[in-house]
């Protein structure tokens, strides 16, 4: 998804889902902001094998008060999210990337950079 200037998340989902094929990836870029409050952005594969799909945030600023930022699946490899630009956080927000039978310490991963 490419955002002009900002996108402003408020009770809202960006989400792919599979039941049992690879999950979709997630690509957010252009973003000067990108403002999540109580929202969700996932990439979730619900049962039997399946890899989860990358989440790709580039915003100048992530602003995640409320938010979860999740790649993951039940039998396959976690995926993985990365977050370029500046992230202020709030304590109850989530950035997640899990497997409930796979792999995913050390397969999926989390990174956050700044964007250059």
């Amino acid at each position: 998804m490419d955002v002009a200037d900002s996108l402003v998340m408020d009770d809202a989902a960006i989400a792919t889902e599979a039941r049992s094929a690879g999950g979709g990836a997630i690509i957010v870029r252009g973003a000067n902001l990108l403002d999540m409050q109580d929202s969700v952005i996932t990439s979730r594969v619900r049962e039997l094998t399946g890899d989860a799909g990358s989440i790709t945030l580039r915003p100048s600023i992530l602003v995640a008060d409320s938010a979860v930022i999740r790649a993951s699946t039940f039998a396959g490899e976690a995926g993985t999210v990365r977050i370029g630009g500046i992230r202020i956080q709030s304590p109850d927000s989530v950035v997640d990337v899990s497997s409930v039978e796979g792999r995913s310490a050390g397969d999926g991963r989390t990174r956050s950079r700044p964007r250059r």
